[in-house]
């Protein structure tokens, strides 16, 4: 459809933000709606323990577990990613989900936390 693959620049994503072909430089849809919805954002989060099992037993495999659940869910809510079509004006309008199967952009975000060692009172 846009012909966007693989790495695509930041001026795409936001061109496709604000409704416009990064190819054509045209619109997207008839009518760009102020403060529409222009996406989801998902978040995949290691809990709290997985992620001191793996700073400290430097096991790289819980990394990549981690990694491949996350593949494997963005795989799945990309089957059913949808656009609403919107067809017809006023009193003859339908609207019609089409699934797309378009799941935009993945990042990866690894903070590493300098910790300070534990002090003990002063008294």
């Amino acid at each position: 459809m846009l012909s966007l693959e693989g790495r695509c620049d930041i001026r795409d994503f936001h061109n496709l933000c604000d409704n416009i072909n990064s190819l054509t430089g045209q619109n997207l849809t008839p009518k760009t709606a102020e403060g529409r919805r222009v996406g989801w954002d998902f978040n995949f989060n290691a809990t709290k323990s997985v992620s001191i099992a793996r700073e400290l037993a430097g096991d790289k495999g819980i990394e990549t577990a981690h990694r491949e659940a996350v593949e494997h869910a963005m795989a799945e809510l990309e089957k059913d990613m949808r656009t609403r079509i919107r067809t017809g004006i006023r009193q003859d309008r339908r609207d019609e989900d089409r699934v797309t199967g378009n799941l935009i952009g993945n990042a990866r975000h690894a903070p590493h936390y300098q910790a300070e060692p534990a002090r003990s009172p002063s008294r």
